[in-house]
């Protein structure tokens, strides 16, 4: 009940940021009117403005989004405060203590992030996204074993958020159990279709040597969000090991017109570009035949890949 009265009070209310861009499946906020500049209101006022106007039930949620914000922003600062504001409205709320463990775990402080999320997963044992960062936290202190058990303890929680399946593919990929990443990759895209699981699972495809199917979930990446650069990088090189020049061309062309200037990857994309231009070099004494100009085919459809 808190979190649809949150919800409706956020729709009501507005926010003081608006979503100008998605970035690999996640939401990036820019403030109205002032997009590219951080946000300006001081977090001390955003967090009186919700306890001034959210209703009572309400506002430990509203004190959480507002502190999702502010992490997707990069103040860690602020979202600490705004989560732990929430936890003094509610100290049993599971969202904000791992949200609290989720900024511990920015700041390198495993011990205390695994301590919060034991809080959340007192007052809910199966809340999925306690559950996908104690794996995530357990596999960067090194307790592979314990994280491979918390992503089973996962499996049996109630998930239907994409976001959550993406993370638990990834702390798999990690424990290098792939065959299961990739079943969970392909859960977050049958509940939503977006970059970056297709992403994702398309580099478990090429590190297995299946090329094509790789090629396949890099083309389903960009058309889920065209301005993904990096996946129309690993699209035209995937394409040139398939021998796929047209296709190659076109994801080099976007992928140029596209990524920063300073892009690392830009030389060697317009090397490719060069290379794929160039004509072949014929043997030494064989007859020089002109052939007729092509007409430039279409990008090749690509058909949907198996899981396994």
């Amino acid at each position: 009940m808190a979190a649809r009265a949150a919800c409706a009070w956020i729709r009501r209310e507005g926010s003081t940021g608006t979503r100008s861009y998605q970035k690999r499946g996640r939401l990036c906020w820019w403030p109205k009117g002032a997009k590219g500049e951080c946000v300006s209101q001081s977090v001390d006022k955003r967090i009186s403005d919700v306890l001034a106007k959210a209703p009572r039930g309400a506002q430990g949620a509203a004190l959480c989004a507002v502190a999702d914000e502010l992490l997707t922003a990069g103040d860690v600062d602020g979202a600490l405060k705004c989560f732990d504001r929430a936890l003094q409205n509610d100290v049993k709320s599971a969202r904000a203590w791992t949200g609290r463990a989720t900024v511990l775990v920015h700041r390198g402080r495993f011990g205390e992030a695994l301590g919060c999320i034991n809080r959340a997963l007192d007052e809910r044992a199966a809340y999925a996204p306690a559950l996908v960062l104690e794996a995530e936290v357990l596999v960067k202190a090194g307790r592979r074993p314990e994280a491979l058990a918390s992503c089973r303890r996962e499996l049996a929680a109630d998930s239907e958020l994409a976001e959550h399946w993406v993370r638990r593919g990834r702390v798999l990929e990690d424990l290098e159990h792939l065959d299961d990443a990739a079943e969970a990759y392909a859960t977050a895209l049958g509940i939503e279709n977006t970059a970056t699981p297709w992403f994702l699972r398309a580099q478990l495809f090429i590190a297995r040597g299946k090329l094509a199917d790789a090629a396949h979930d890099f083309a389903r990446a960009v058309a889920a969000e065209p301005g993904y650069f990096d996946a129309w990088y690993l699209l035209a090189q995937t394409d040139i090991e398939l021998g796929r020049s047209t296709d190659a061309t076109f994801a080099l062309e976007r992928f140029l017109a596209l990524a920063p200037a300073d892009s690392p990857r830009t030389s060697a994309a317009r090397k490719m570009l060069a290379d794929l231009a160039a004509p072949p070099i014929a043997p030494v004494g064989a007859a020089t035949a002109v052939a007729a100009p092509s007409v430039r085919p279409a990008p090749s459809v690509r058909p949907a890949p198996s899981v396994r």
